[in-house]
């Protein structure tokens, strides 16, 4: 499970669910779980010390979250 840190939990919440469409699988008083296919997960947790993190690869897109976090969609290459 990816962990994704949040400074305002409601603003980021509102940039996954409102802009990315995802839906939460459980909330929890500290944060918030995603589900994604393939048994992938992610957990967006409220800190103050929020920050950054850099992910590139072939067929991937890239983006900043609400909380500046770079973001990376990497397509899975069959049988590699």
């Amino acid at each position: 499970m990816r962990l994704h840190p949040a400074s305002d939990l409601a603003r980021a919440r509102q940039f996954y669910e409102g802009k990315l469409g995802l839906r939460p699988k459980e909330v929890h008083e500290g944060g918030v779980a995603y589900a994604f296919g393939g048994g992938t997960a992610c957990f967006l947790y409220l800190t103050p010390n929020a920050g950054t993190r850099e992910a590139q690869g072939p067929g991937s897109g890239v983006f900043k979250d609400s909380e500046g976090n770079i973001m990376a969609l990497i397509e899975e290459v069959p049988g590699s």
